[in-house]
């Protein structure tokens, strides 16, 4: 369903995506389900990368996933590093973009 979303709305299939990564993270055996909210949190990264286009929304998009990221504990270290790693990449992009 969200992927139905998100050449029309890319926006909001991104706020989506990251809003099912953090109910994943507030369910009690959340260790379990570690999987679908990395494969959440990718989408949104995919999303962001190849749907958002304006320089703009691409920072308030980001800024959602950093947010949403900083929240979550559901991931071991290996995820949460590449996790960590992908917002930092396109951080830098955008800052060297915008300079």
């Amino acid at each position: 369903m969200i992927n139905a979303l998100q050449s029309a709305h890319p926006e909001t299939a991104l706020r989506l995506n990251l809003q099912a990564a953090q109910a994943i993270n507030n369910l009690p055996q959340v260790t379990e389900l570690e999987d679908q909210a990395y494969e959440f949190m990718s989408q949104a990264y995919i999303i962001f990368e190849e749907e958002v286009t304006e320089s703009e929304n691409k920072v308030a998009a980001l800024n959602l996933i950093v947010s949403t990221l900083y929240t979550l504990t559901c991931f071991g270290s290996e995820n949460f590093e590449t996790l960590c790693a992908n917002a930092t990449s396109y951080s830098n992009k955008l800052l060297k973009k915008n300079l």
